[in-house]
């Protein structure tokens, strides 16, 4: 342990440590001196005789630095203090080498977190490898969607949706808003639990039901401040007045991996709010 910080202090601290191996060094010549003194040797050929015999002085104070530090370290340390001249020196380059890293930096950023959001990160659902998306263009019917629910050698459940926006608000503070149209089963489909409130169900998802929405965990804190009492309170979407009946869970935004549904309705409420 007390070889490990002497090394570290060595890479940290070079000033101190080349004047105590200087102090070591000196301490091993005079030693040598001294024996070639009693051996009869004047003053000066005993000095010469000593170096001979202790080698390259600079050599060897290369050599025990290597020894005494992390050389690793010590090159990182130099190289810095290097590119911290050099940058000095030139301001223009280094304005555009800083820019050139940030630009850099931030491209590789934003490139892992697409692919993140698009090929790694899996859906907060249950069973999220066992989702499969049936599509057809350029539309699938709503009706079919009963039909392949039904299908249970195939699927254990079967749900509609559709990425939307809406304008959410009253007017003169209208804000457009990203959601989604599902089916009655969406939610018990992907086995969530609401953390307020309850999600949307199949007795929302029928002609006459009143409006309902459920929204994000992230609007619910954005727009609300996570009050309770946001839950039963209605908004206005598209003009016309839905009840928020609950949050969905933290980190789950829509099934579209990638875009986040704030506001979802189901679809059977969507003649009232674009009858046309």
């Amino acid at each position: 342990m007390k070889r490990f910080f002497l090394r570290l202090l060595s890479a940290v601290l070079p000033g101190r440590a080349d004047d105590r191996l200087a102090r070591e060094v000196a301490s091993h010549l005079s030693l040598l001196e001294d024996e070639f003194q009693r051996r009869g040797m004047t003053p000066e050929d005993a000095r010469l005789a000593a170096r001979r015999a202790f080698g390259g002085v600079e050599q060897t104070k290369e050599l025990q630095r290597d020894a005494r530090s992390f050389v690793w370290l010590d090159d990182a340390r130099r190289d810095v203090l290097y590119a911290v001249r050099t940058l000095r020196r030139s301001p223009g380059f280094a304005a555009v080498a800083i820019l050139t890293l940030a630009l850099g930096i931030g491209a590789n950023t934003a490139i892992f977190s697409l692919m993140d959001a698009l090929l790694l990160r899996r859906l907060p659902v249950l069973d999220a490898q066992q989702l499969v998306q049936v599509a057809m263009q350029p539309s699938f019917p709503y009706p079919l969607i009963g039909p392949l629910a039904e299908q249970r050698e195939i699927f254990s459940g079967a749900f509609g949706f559709s990425a939307a926006a809406f304008n959410v608000g009253p007017p003169g503070a209208v804000e457009r808003t990203s959601g989604a149209w599902v089916s009655g089963a969406y939610y018990d489909t992907l086995g969530l639990q609401p953390i307020s409130g309850r999600l949307l169900t199949r007795e929302d998802d029928r002609t006459g039901a009143a409006p309902a929405v459920v929204i994000t965990d992230g609007y619910w804190q954005r727009e609300f401040g996570r009050s309770p009492r946001a839950i039963g309170r209605p908004i206005l979407i598209e003009g016309v007045p839905v009840t928020i009946v609950g949050v969905s869970p933290p980190g789950f935004t829509g099934v579209t991996i990638g875009q986040i549904a704030d506001v979802t309705l189901p679809l059977a409420i969507l003649p009232q709010l674009l009858p046309d």
